[in-house]
C-alpha cells in the first residue's frame, strides 16, 4: 500500500513537472522591453504577458568597497587566479555567475526582489543567486531558460542584446555581430534591474567594467530539469 502511494505521488509529480515544462514554451511573439522607473504596480502584469522588464531603483549599495576590501582569489576565464582586489588593474576579466562570491561579500541583504511579482510564489523554489564580474568583455549567446530570470547591476555599464525567440531560427550558431539587427538593444548601469523572459536570449557587451547579481527562480515542479540543464551550459 506504501509503495502504491509512493509511486501515485512520483506520477503526479512528473505529470506536473511535464505540464509547467510545457507551459514554459510560451512566449509574446509581440513582447518588447517595458520600462519601470519607480511606479512597479503593473509589474505582475507584465510578467505574465511575458515583456521584459528594465527597473530603475535607488540604490546606494557600495560594491567597490567590499571588493577592495576583499583578498580572496578568483579564477579570471583564462584560468589564472586573480586577487578579487586588484581586478581594477585588469585589462579583461570573465567572472561569470560566481555563487561563493555573492556569500562572502554579504550582498544577499542589499538585494531586494518582491515575491508579489511573480505568479504562482507559493509554489516557487528557492532562488539561486550568483554575482558576475566583467571587463571589457562580449558573451556568447545566453538562453533564458528559469520561471524568472533575474539581473541587477551593481556598479558599472552594460549593454544587452536580447532576442524575442521569434527570432530563434535566425540568431542560433551566428556570430553575434550579425544577429544585431533582431535585437532589443538595452544599456544598463548602477540601479538598473532587468528581468527576461523564459526563452528569450541574449548576450552582453562591456566595454569597461561591470559587477552584476544574477536571481535565477524556478518553482518546484521545474528546478529538476533546470538544474541539469544549467549544469550543462
Amino acid at each position: 500500500m506504501f509503495q502504491f502511494i509512493i509511486q501515485t505521488i512520483i506520477i503526479i509529480y512528473i505529470i506536473f513537472v511535464i505540464y509547467n515544462i510545457l507551459n514554459l514554451q510560451k512566449y509574446n511573439y509581440n513582447g518588447y522591453i517595458l520600462f519601470y522607473n519607480g511606479d512597479i504596480k503593473g509589474i505582475p502584469n507584465e510578467l505574465k504577458n511575458l515583456n521584459p522588464l528594465h527597473i530603475t531603483i535607488h540604490n546606494k549599495f557600495n560594491i567597490e568597497t567590499l571588493i577592495n576590501e576583499n583578498n580572496k582569489y578568483i579564477i579570471n576565464d583564462n584560468d589564472t587566479l586573480i586577487p578579487l582586489n586588484n581586478i581594477q588593474n585588469l585589462n579583461h576579466l570573465y567572472l561569470y555567475k560566481n555563487r561563493e562570491l555573492i556569500n562572502d561579500l554579504k550582498i544577499d541583504k542589499h538585494i531586494h526582489i518582491n515575491k508579489k511579482f511573480f505568479q504562482n510564489n507559493e509554489i516557487l523554489f528557492i532562488p539561486d543567486k550568483s554575482l558576475t564580474i566583467f571587463k571589457n568583455v562580449k558573451t556568447k549567446l545566453h538562453r533564458a531558460f528559469h520561471n524568472y530570470n533575474i539581473i541587477g547591476i551593481l556598479n558599472g555599464q552594460t549593454t544587452f542584446y536580447l532576442f524575442n525567440p521569434k527570432h530563434k531560427e535566425d540568431i542560433l550558431d551566428q556570430e553575434n555581430e550579425n544577429i544585431k539587427k533582431w535585437a532589443h538593444k538595452k544599456t544598463l548601469e548602477k540601479g538598473d534591474i532587468l528581468f527576461i523572459p523564459t526563452n528569450w536570449f541574449y548576450f552582453q557587451e562591456t566595454n569597461n567594467n561591470v559587477c552584476q547579481y544574477h536571481i535565477d527562480i524556478d518553482n518546484i515542479f521545474t528546478f529538476i530539469p533546470h538544474f541539469f540543464k544549467s549544469s550543462l551550459t
